[in-house]
């Protein structure tokens, strides 16, 4: 089986224990990051790089908070290259494996969320 590309160590502590927070974060994030990634596809295929720039940024601090970092070195990569448009050549491969990453990060995402809900269920029986 695959390492876990998320901890989320960093969202339980500054959470406090509050699981309606964390699972709130969770659910923000699947639904903005699933946005985010469809523009940067796209803005790479348009070498839009300020909107490819501004969506790597704007997601960048999410994927902190939930201990993707691995992911986030794929994005700070990207923001690099496209803020000092040096190595362009680059992109595509760095896009496709941030992609890839991002994907499998929602996907651990999905399974907490669904964690999170179960352990509400049970608590509330």
């Amino acid at each position: 089986m695959a390492k876990n590309s998320i901890d989320l160590f960093y969202l339980k502590n500054i959470s406090m224990g509050n699981r309606e927070f964390e699972l709130k974060l969770l659910q923000t994030f699947v639904e903005q990051t699933d946005i985010e990634m469809k523009i940067i596809q796209e803005s790479l295929q348009r070498k839009d790089w300020d909107a490819l720039y501004a969506s790597a940024h704007k997601i960048k601090p999410s994927l902190h908070f939930i201990g993707g970092l691995q992911t986030e070195a794929l994005l700070k990569s990207i923001e690099g290259i496209v803020k000092d448009k040096i190595n362009l050549e680059k992109l595509p491969e760095l896009v496709s494996d941030f992609l890839k990453s991002c994907i499998q990060v929602i996907k651990e995402v999905k399974v907490e969320i669904e964690n999170y809900q179960n352990s509400s269920k049970i608590n509330q029986a």
